[in-house]
């Protein structure tokens, strides 16, 4: 049985109808603007705990390890986001990877 070469016709148009996505609604761009401020708030209030560290080089009691988890969630969120080509995930999650790699140095160095 010979298909013609229609069976080409039809993936395509499938696929075509699965690349192009709706056009962002009021409450979708309002959400992408959250997603920011979200994420500049968690990189704020990381950056006490930070600065304590590197500055006064205070690290008792912090844990190595909840930060080495936090650095591996953020890679896996970056990593996440390159795949699925989402730019806020990409970049606030690239942030936070420095972030954290940060407070996991400071912490190896000086305990």
């Amino acid at each position: 049985m010979t298909h013609f070469g229609i069976h080409h016709y039809h993936h395509k148009k499938r696929s075509e109808s699965f690349s192009k996505l709706p056009p962002k609604t009021s409450i979708q761009k309002l959400f992408d603007a959250g997603v920011y401020l979200s994420g500049l708030f968690s990189i704020a209030i990381l950056w006490p705990q930070m600065s304590n560290i590197w500055v006064h080089h205070a690290v008792s009691g912090i844990s190595v390890i909840t930060w080495i988890g936090f650095l591996i969630s953020s890679l896996f969120w970056m990593i996440y986001g390159v795949v699925n080509k989402v730019h806020s995930i990409i970049v606030l999650n690239l942030i936070l990877t420095f972030v954290n790699a940060g407070i996991v140095v400071g912490i190896i160095l000086y305990s």
